[in-house]
């Protein structure tokens, strides 16, 4: 059998495609030697070792490598005429000069498929983005947001570096979609959520559907459900859930506040973070109503009115600042 012929016959077994005559026309090259049967076990190792994906440095790493151990074998290998090659090396050069074509093919390749990110940022206004998968992405005022261009990976991620942002994802069962934090991250398959990413702490809400919350530093999943949230202290590692029905966290987008058999409490706190503002409670109020109502674009001065109509309760206002006292 010719020599030239070999590389050919191996790639076909080692890829698989070999028949009957050609797999025994090699095993009978292998056995003629020891050397032929050492080579024929160099390359099965190095055919077995590419099977693993490689990223576009170590490619690159292992193409140049390659074709330095082809100079200096070339090199080593000439004849005291200085022109002819040994047969063996004329097949280990084939050899070699496939595997430098595969993983030129590879780079090429991983140039072309990669995914691309573009990192979003607004200024003191709320923007929004359509993802390439059909999820729609709302962000307020001061975020930074990166995402992926096309969006051609098996898991759909995407980064919300700082700021607060609410997600309408698409549903994609063989994909779940991922949003990266600080030292955490939120899984999804097709759901609403809201969640404020800050340097010390997450802040979750779910609208919709199911999320699954993670810390990188290894406490177990969370599962949210609709109506539910949770508040992530990143220095502490500690996270505390609640139900995030009259928190209203999307009021920076919607401008809607609904309170459901909300709690005095729950509404005050509730105001402060929609509003911006601190309340400050001076007499003990004693009442079991709960508060039940719905605005939309409304000042917090009609929102306070409605509360004076409802409980025995009167206000102070001051710049940012509210007092409260029993009337």
């Amino acid at each position: 059998m010719e020599v030239q012929d070999i590389h050919l016959l191996m790639v076909d077994y080692f890829a698989g495609r070999a028949g009957k005559q050609d797999t025994e026309r090699l095993m009978s090259w292998v056995s003629l030697s020891a050397e032929n049967g050492q080579e024929f076990a160099r390359m099965k190792a190095i055919w077995e070792a590419s099977a693993d994906p490689m990223e576009a440095h170590e490619v690159a790493k292992a193409l140049t490598k390659t074709k330095y151990k082809i100079a200096v074998l070339e090199e080593e290998v000439l004849s005291s005429d200085g022109y002819s090659l040994k047969p063996l090396f004329k097949w280990a050069r084939n050899i070699a000069a496939i595997l430098v074509l595969g993983f030129s093919s590879y780079l090429i390749y991983h140039q072309l498929t990669k995914e691309v990110y573009i990192t979003k940022t607004t200024g003191d206004h709320i923007d929004s983005l359509l993802l390439a998968d059909g999820s729609k992405i709302y962000l307020a005022a001061n975020t930074r947001f990166s995402y992926p261009t096309k969006m051609k990976e098996k898991i759909r991620q995407v980064s919300l570096l700082n700021g607060e942002a609410f997600f309408k994802i698409a549903k994609d069962a063989s994909r779940p979609f991922t949003v990266v934090l600080n030292n955490s991250k939120v899984t999804v398959l097709g759901t609403s959520f809201n969640i404020r990413n800050t340097p010390r702490s997450v802040d979750l809400s779910v609208n919709s559907g199911k999320v699954a919350f993670e810390a990188i530093s290894g406490n177990d999943k969370a599962i949210l459900t609709a109506g539910m949230g949770l508040n992530y202290n990143i220095s502490s590692n500690n996270i505390i859930r609640f139900s995030s029905v009259n928190h209203n966290n999307a009021y920076w987008l919607n401008k809607e506040l609904v309170f459901v058999n909300a709690s005095l409490e729950q509404v005050f706190e509730s105001l402060e973070n929609c509003y911006g503002i601190n309340i400050k409670v001076k007499d003990t109020i004693k009442t079991r109503h709960k508060f039940n109502a719905e605005f939309k674009n409304t000042s917090i001065e009609e929102v306070l009115e409605v509360l004076k109509a409802t409980y025995p309760i009167r206000f102070k206002l001051k710049e940012k600042e509210i007092i409260v006292n029993h009337k």
